[in-house]
């Protein structure tokens, strides 16, 4: 199992020069700054190994997610299934193999239908650890309190 999420970063750069601390002064630096950009890290982890990776691409298109989904399959070269845990982000779309590859290489349609024809004979229910009560107290703010 693999999780994978996006996350966009500000590149900044100083454009004065720090003052360094002196002995009775702590160091100074100045809040302006001059914008270099935005990249997209594109963070894998393996949470039972403690195991993470991070890949820096331009941007953050169905192009660079299909090149970081054959990256994680070229690190497990052994493994017969990689589950692959990320968020509905619209990029995260099959298609988006499709579009980065040629159809050879963009078609696990097979050993997904096999995986999921497996999971559901299966029947292995979904053990949800996030209680009614934790969405209460954590989405709150979004619902309006209902006096009766």
């Amino acid at each position: 199992m693999v999780c994978f999420d996006e996350s966009p970063k500000q590149l900044i750069g100083e454009v004065r020069e720090a003052i360094p601390l002196q002995p009775g002064t702590p160091a100074r630096q100045d809040t302006e700054y001059q914008r270099n950009g935005v990249r997209d890290l594109m963070m894998i982890c393996e949470p039972k190994r403690g195991w993470r990776e991070v890949l820096v691409m331009e941007r953050r298109t169905k192009i660079e997610f299909a090149h970081c989904m054959r990256h994680i399959v070229q690190c497990y070269p052994e493994a017969e299934i990689i589950r692959v845990v990320l968020d509905n982000l619209n990029t995260h779309k099959l298609a988006s193999l499709y579009e980065a590859f040629s159809p050879q290489e963009a078609s696990p349609r097979r050993a997904i239908n096999a995986n999921v024809r497996e999971r559901n004979v299966k029947a292995t229910p979904v053990k949800w650890r996030f209680t009614t009560q934790d969405a209460r107290r954590k989405l709150a703010r979004l619902y309006p309190r209902v006096s009766t």
